[in-house]
């Protein structure tokens, strides 16, 4: 996450490992890994609304709380 830019993410949720953050933005849902990758989803890769008020990870699968509803992250979006 850029330094400087914390006022811009909305949620964040941290994998039972401990090793994967998972970060809302006003557009997206991204991850950073520990290994040093990070990936980024919004509108074009599926996600059907945003931003994300509250995730968690039940599982390992995400789940975001949106003013919309409920999203469910495994392998495609439901």
């Amino acid at each position: 996450m850029a330094v400087g830019n914390e006022r811009y993410y909305h949620s964040l949720a941290l994998n039972t490992t401990g090793d994967a953050l998972y970060y809302g933005a006003p557009h997206s849902i991204g991850v950073i890994r520990q290994n040093g990758q990070h990936e980024a989803w919004s509108g074009a890769h599926g996600l059907p609304y945003g931003p994300a008020s509250v995730m968690r990870l039940i599982d390992e699968e995400l789940w975001i709380g949106t003013t919309e509803g409920v999203i469910q992250k495994d392998t495609a979006w439901v």
